[in-house]
């Protein structure tokens, strides 16, 4: 039998079931995890080099419950809770937080879709997360999610493009609301989501609107996705408005999945509004039980002094087994115009300097 991993998506994870009946239907509570360590390694042309112990580098280590009840007439209810994890120190969630990752309880109906309430991912980080070969973690994580999470630096630039530059929340969404089209529609899919204003904690998160549609078969996989935030953010100096537009492409031949993401984003604040773009190229080339990945992406701004960014990012992936995984990957940022991106760690920046990564990891889901 011949084992495949396109891209990083986690294969073959192994579950604790654990079976229990109600007095209308039966139950079952999942519990499942990712453990994901690495050797790896940052440095910034004429700075400074760090070499670390990190996780996380090809998946996001994590455990979490899950469960069904099944209610009858293709309907149910379901749950999850999804906590992050850092194996190589043995930490958990920041104090005061638990099940971060994602905290949800949905209404599911087979023919009418799903209404899912809680903590989870926004409808436009999906683009980011399934149409590179890297995902979002590690050295060669998506440039574009890169951008928004943390910005494009740079000395002249005031303000920086991203919703994530402000809020956290970008990634997910607290006090969410969302709905799913049902499966049973031939391939097509949709989400739309609505977040409640919230400022508890350091990082409070604006009211805003998301939405996700597409449509996917065996080789084509295809969507639009669409976020904007409003400006509240109490007890903070800076109150954007961010508008976010990002088209997903792939096609599987068989011997090669090609894939690519366009993104534009407006980032507005008092009577300034800047704006980036950016695209990305990638593709997985199956061989056996290894698995190559390539990706190429830009970003430009129209801050002043225009920053912009490119990131090449090459790695493989082995399969031990279905649920074991070895990987290397290798990223390096290419900063212009006084950009000061990096690809991790705590290495600083400096503008205009091309910063390099590796990452040489052990993978295993449960």
């Amino acid at each position: 039998m011949v084992r495949r991993v396109i891209g990083n998506a986690v294969v073959g994870a192994a579950c604790v079931c654990l079976p229990f009946g109600t007095a209308r239907a039966d139950t079952a509570l999942t519990l499942f995890g990712v453990l994901d360590m690495s050797l790896s390694s940052y440095w910034v042309n004429g700075g400074k080099r760090q070499i670390t112990m990190a996780n996380s580098a090809l998946n996001s280590s994590r455990f979490g419950f899950t469960g069904t009840e099944d209610l009858g007439d293709g309907k149910a209810v379901s749950f999850w809770l999804e906590a992050p994890i850092s194996p190589n120190t043995g930490g958990g969630p920041a104090p005061g937080t638990l099940f971060t990752r994602r905290s949800t309880i949905s209404y599911i109906d087979r023919d009418l879709g799903e209404i899912r309430v809680g903590r989870d991912f926004t409808p436009t980080f999906w683009n980011d997360a399934l149409f590179d070969p890297f995902g979002a973690a590690g050295v060669g994580t998506n440039l574009l999610q890169q951008v928004r999470s943390t910005g494009v630096s740079a000395p002249n630039a005031p303000f920086v493009p991203g919703w994530g530059a402000s809020n956290l929340g970008f990634i997910r969404s607290s006090n969410s609301i969302s709905y799913f089209l049902p499966r049973n529609l031939g391939g097509f899919y949709g989400q739309f989501q609505y977040a409640f204003h919230d400022s508890s904690g350091s990082t409070p998160q604006p009211r805003f609107i998301s939405g996700r549609a597409g449509y996917s078969n065996k080789q084509l996989n295809a969507s639009f996705a669409y976020s904007h935030t409003n400006a509240v953010l109490y007890g903070s100096s800076v109150t954007p408005v961010v508008t976010t537009y990002s088209v997903g492409l792939s096609w599987d031949f068989g011997f090669a999945r090609l894939m690519g993401e366009g993104l534009s984003e407006n980032y507005e604040q008092a009577v300034t509004t800047y704006r980036s773009h950016g695209f990305l190229a990638g593709v997985a080339v199956p061989i056996q039980f290894l698995t190559l990945n390539a990706s190429y992406a830009n970003v430009v701004t129209d801050l002043p002094g225009s920053p912009a960014v490119s990131k090449l990012a090459l790695g493989g992936v082995y399969a031990l087994s279905k649920r074991t995984l070895v990987y290397f990957t290798y990223a390096r940022i290419d900063n212009r115009h006084g950009a000061m991106l990096t690809t991790g760690g705590t290495v600083p920046g400096i503008p205009g300097a091309a910063s390099t990564g590796v990452d040489i990891g052990l993978r295993t889901a449960f």
